[in-house]
């Protein structure tokens, strides 16, 4: 509701999904690091990935005027 609101939830939703670029990319190529190319790492980053696509799909659902009512006020 406020002026630059909704571009800042966009630009949120943006980050989240740059985020989950870069943690893919540890994923598929291993981390920075010694021990960067470890399973137990790209496992790690992989869950990461995960966690920020959900979020990124969340938010930019929001954004996208997906959110904002409860179910009960969309059910009627």
């Amino acid at each position: 509701g406020k002026p630059f609101g909704s571009v800042l939830v966009w630009a949120v939703g943006i980050g989240l999904v740059c985020m989950m670029l870069w943690r893919l990319s540890e994923a598929v190529f291993g981390a920075a690091g010694p021990d960067g190319g470890k399973p137990l790492k790209r496992l790690a980053a992989a869950g990461r990935t995960v966690f920020y696509g959900v979020v990124a799909f969340s938010v930019l659902s929001f954004a996208a005027g997906g959110g904002g009512h409860s179910g009960d006020q969309q059910s009627r």
